[in-house]
């Protein structure tokens, strides 16, 4: 093979071989999001407001107290009750020097409402961390 047909060949594998890669790191980052997300839902149907905040990011941290969190997720559980269902609406995986940020959007379904849920994790050795989230819902203000 010619030197020429070579280096062709090598443009034609190189971004096949990119996107193969890109491809498992997605597809590590939606299963780890769909993880943090359930391991959420869990903690909030059990009333451990505490524990999401301890698992949450330093970011996350820096952002809310935890006394402030646990307020406001008792309110939201207060208002309109435990998870039922959830369902995966979007998902933004973002790559960089500096690790991988995913933003994920769901839909919820708790006892007494629909709300829309966005997620924000950092993604630290295939574990999704909490970096931030809101929860959208009429029934919130409303009720």
């Amino acid at each position: 093979m010619s030197r020429t047909a070579r280096f062709l060949r090598s443009l034609i594998l190189l971004p096949a071989t990119a996107v193969l890669i890109v491809s498992c790191d997605f597809g590590e980052a939606f299963a780890a999001t769909d993880a943090a997300v359930a391991r959420f839902h869990e903690l909030f149907n059990d009333d451990q407001f505490a524990t999401i905040y301890g698992e949450s990011t330093s970011a996350f941290k820096g952002s809310a107290s935890e006394q402030n969190l646990v307020k406001l997720l008792e309110a939201v559980k207060r208002k309109i009750g435990k998870v039922q269902s959830t369902s995966r609406q979007n998902v933004n995986v973002f790559s960089s020097t500096n690790g991988t940020t995913i933003s994920a959007t769901y839909m919820t379904k708790y006892e007494g409402a629909k709300a829309t849920e966005s997620f924000r994790f950092m993604l630290d050795a295939k574990k999704a961390l909490l970096v931030g989230y809101n929860v959208s819902s009429l029934d919130l203000i409303v009720n």
